[in-house]
């Protein structure tokens, strides 16, 4: 399936620029085809009559709703990092232990969505499911975007 299909709304592409800012403020290195997706939509939400359908421990369907803005996303991490008083526990349970960085919201307040971001690991790139509760076990949803997309489904 290709993006546009899914596609509800989104904003314009990010800049080369703005992708090599984020990239070195956060010191990671996004899969190429991440990089690709946000030059030519800097977040995007998802039709509601799409669902995304994988194996998992997950004992509901899932429906994914947006993909964060780069701004957003690099706000986010840098407040974890750098304010003290702010907690977000997606951020340091996936983010700074795991090497996973979270870049979309699923239909719930339980799950987001995120990307491997260890280049190091057979799994760079690859799209999983994280809960919120870090006591819960996150799944990888797909090996990369492609993969990501050829899951999901139209519902009635």
């Amino acid at each position: 399936m290709q993006i546009e299909e899914l596609i509800k709304t989104s904003s314009n592409g990010a800049s080369i620029q703005e992708i090599e800012d984020f990239e070195n403020e956060l010191k990671i290195k996004l899969p190429q085809d991440i990089k690709e997706l946000y030059l030519k939509y800097n977040g995007l939400y998802i039709k509601e009559d799409y669902e995304i359908f994988f194996l998992t421990n997950v004992d509901y369907g899932t429906c994914i709703e947006k993909f964060s803005l780069i701004d957003n996303i690099k706000d986010r991490v840098n407040e974890f990092i750098n304010d003290e008083d702010y907690y977000d526990s997606v951020v340091e349970v996936y983010f700074v232990e795991k090497k996973i960085l979270p870049i979309g919201w699923t239909d719930t307040e339980y799950y987001e969505i995120g990307i491997s971001i260890d280049q190091s690991s057979e799994d760079y790139g690859a799209f999983f499911l994280l809960p919120y509760d870090a006591e819960k076990d996150f799944c990888k949803m797909a090996d990369n975007l492609d993969d990501f997309l050829s899951k999901f489904k139209k519902v009635d």
